[in-house]
């Protein structure tokens, strides 16, 4: 099984996949080479092409150490990527659909997509804090960025049958996983 979490930054995508590493689970993304590759492909500027291929080579790398693995959850994956090119700038709406379609051929579906979702105003306070303790300001927190992903994750949408919205604004995390358990269990 293959699981991907998406959304925005501060939303919970870290903090659910640590939880369902409890369960079994094998979360691709918190692998220690894994997150090294994802700090050194951040140092390119967000909405940089350069950012964007390393992306790419990052999501191919974690997509095929998938194929050996039982229960695999990737936090965030190519729909991420493309997501962010276009909140970014880098892609036009049109431009981003049609990688996302040459995607869909070219990469392995996800068994299920959990997208998690949080008022603006809570992630910004999550990610300050966040910020705060691993001292990392590389996040983009406009409101105009913020408005551009959610309307690709729209999009996104549409293209996998096998994904669901969870909004983690006031739920705790362990409800969170418990509404993602009885979903994979079905």
């Amino acid at each position: 099984m293959l699981i991907v979490i998406e959304g925005d930054n501060g939303t919970g995508k870290t903090t659910l996949g640590n939880l369902l590493k409890k369960y079994g689970y094998n979360v691709i993304s918190e692998e220690p080479e894994v997150i090294a590759m994802s700090k050194e492909f951040k140092k390119y500027p967000a909405g940089s092409i350069e950012r964007f291929n390393a992306f790419v080579g990052f999501n191919e790398y974690c997509l095929e150490k998938c194929k050996n693995i039982k229960n695999a959850v990737l936090i965030r994956s190519w729909i991420s990527t493309v997501s962010a090119a276009y909140a970014d700038g880098l892609m036009t709406m049109e431009d981003a659909k049609k990688t996302a379609e040459k995607f869909l051929v070219q990469y392995p579906i996800p068994d299920l997509i959990i997208r998690l979702q949080c008022e603006y105003s809570v992630r910004i306070q999550r990610i300050k804090e966040r910020s705060l303790k691993d001292n990392d300001k590389s996040d983009d927190i406009t409101s105009s960025r913020n408005n551009k992903y959610q309307e690709i994750l729209e999009i996104m949408q549409s293209f996998f049958p096998n994904w669901i919205n969870l909004d983690s604004s006031e739920k705790n995390p362990d409800v969170i996983l418990k509404e993602v358990l009885s979903m994979i269990n079905r």
